[in-house]
């Protein structure tokens, strides 16, 4: 396996078993994965004998990120294409270097339980209305993912996590919200060498916070700290 960490708040790994059957996986904290995106990267990627069902593309759904979508309606904010198209590069011409990076490893794999969302649709009067429901459907179990390299003795851990990263409120920063902050207390603390954050498509849950026994939605910077903290 082998790890390739952008600037841009990406991450990329490679894997290749025993049968030279390689897997590539990228994860992105500050953008989204437009159809030129995935497009581009799969027939690059086809050059070195990976299909594309050996892709996985994960983002984490920020809402403080630069457009990267141009399907959006307009009113959701503009299409940046030359950074998409940034991005785009970036992945296909690092695809060398994860595959000259590659090393023997050994994955450990287990889980833990986080509540940091809540589900979000809430029911009042026979009408479905957005706030934090108690009783609704959320995905708790965090799976984990250890990858200790064997050679350069590196360590990179991959978390999957059920809940959407808008914890800002209406606020208009670039970030990463809470998976940014998870990733800087590992690196900073050395738990790990690399960290890639999978969203675990649980677009229902969102993030909350209780106050004197009453549930509101995250909506500051601090309440992001506090649930990467936690995770």
């Amino acid at each position: 396996t082998t790890l390739f960490r952008s600037p841009l708040s990406m991450e990329m790994c490679m894997l290749e078993d025993d049968q030279y059957t390689r897997l590539i996986f990228v994860t992105a904290d500050i953008f989204a994965f437009d159809k030129m995106i995935v497009d581009s990267v799969r027939r690059h990627a086809l050059l070195w004998g990976i299909d594309s069902e050996c892709i996985v593309l994960n983002a984490s759904h920020t809402h403080y990120a630069p457009g990267t979508l141009a399907g959006m309606h307009e009113a959701m904010g503009p299409y940046y294409d030359n950074y998409a198209n940034q991005l785009t590069k970036i992945i296909v011409s690092n695809l060398q270097q994860l595959y000259d990076g590659l090393e023997p490893c050994t994955i450990s794999i287990g889980k833990t339980d986080v509540r940091i969302g809540m589900n979000r649709r809430g029911v009042r009067a026979g009408k479905v209305v957005f706030e934090p429901n108690p009783s609704g459907i959320s995905i708790y179990d965090t799976p984990i993912l250890k990858i200790s390299l064997n050679s350069s003795r590196k360590t990179i851990i991959w978390v999957n996590h059920g809940c959407h990263p808008t914890g800002m409120g209406a606020d208009t920063r670039i970030s990463a919200d809470y998976p940014g902050v998870m990733k800087k207390v590992l690196l900073r603390d050395g738990t790990a060498d690399g960290v890639m954050f999978f969203q675990g498509a649980a677009g229902t849950c969102k993030a909350v916070k209780k106050h004197q026994q009453e549930l509101s939605f995250s909506n500051c910077m601090s309440d992001v700290g506090k649930n990467g903290q936690q995770l």
